[in-house]
């Protein structure tokens, strides 16, 4: 049986663009590739959508980052024949957060933690949030990624 992935882009987008409208920046950078920008405070609902609407139960990866301005996670998805990624916006604060996926979609677990451990964005819902990625005796409120971490202080950089 050959599937039909004929414009499944172009449909995930007006989806998307429909159940969300100005809550979602959809970008079509190339054929089968979405980008999907979003308030950390929409993006469980954008991937429970995503799941019930589209069939969505796989996480390729999940990436943090430190934009200086503000923190980013971006899931990667593929639905559809479609590479489908959701950047999550986080605004810089004591304790940046954003609400977990891993009741939708379990393999998000050690993705979820590692941002917690790298970035210190913490994934608000996650089942058990314990340590993953560094030692446990590193410092509490120590995050590597950080732009601001002062590796070179640390003879790291």
């Amino acid at each position: 049986m050959e599937r039909e992935y004929k414009n499944s882009d172009v449909k995930l987008k007006e989806s998307l663009e429909s159940a969300f409208g100005e809550k979602v920046k959809v970008e079509n950078t190339r054929p089968h590739r979405l980008f999907v920008t979003v308030s950390r405070d929409d993006a469980l609902e954008v991937v429970k959508f995503l799941n019930e609407k589209h069939g969505l139960t796989y996480v390729s990866t999940i990436t943090g980052l430190d934009a200086e301005d503000h923190y980013e996670v971006i899931y990667h998805f593929l639905i559809e024949n479609t590479s489908l990624s959701v950047r999550a916006v986080i605004p810089k604060e004591d304790k940046p957060w954003v609400d977990s996926i891993v009741h939708i979609i379990p393999g998000a677990d050690l993705y979820e933690r590692e941002i917690k451990d790298l970035l210190g964005i913490y994934p608000k819902g996650h089942p058990n949030p314990s340590r993953q990625t560094l030692p446990d005796d590193w410092p509490e409120d120590e995050y590597p990624l950080r732009k601001d971490w002062p590796a070179k202080e640390r003879g790291i950089r």
